[in-house]
């Protein structure tokens, strides 16, 4: 584990401004999907769930994993996971 970890999020239009004449934001999704192992899935989905825009809620995979995704204010998918015991 890498210890605490903090992820900031941005409302689209504001990154527009800030990065108007250096880099372009597009109106489509991200090509990216971002996959972060945390701890505990179900309090991590339980202090954010209802502030962020869910993708897929909480489900145990066959791979053993406990996963659910958001998409941030650019597009980009992030999974947040936790390997099952």
């Amino acid at each position: 584990m890498l210890g605490d970890v903090e992820i900031m999020f941005s409302q689209k239009d504001s990154a527009q401004r800030w990065y108007s004449k250096r880099v372009m934001v597009s109106e489509k999704a991200a090509n990216i999907i971002m996959y972060i192992y945390v701890e505990d899935v179900n309090n991590l989905y339980d202090k954010i769930g209802d502030n962020v825009e869910i993708v897929m809620k909480p489900v145990d995979q066959w791979y053993g994993i406990r996963e659910f995704a958001i998409q941030d204010p650019f597009g980009t998918i992030l999974i947040l996971a936790q390997v099952l015991a």
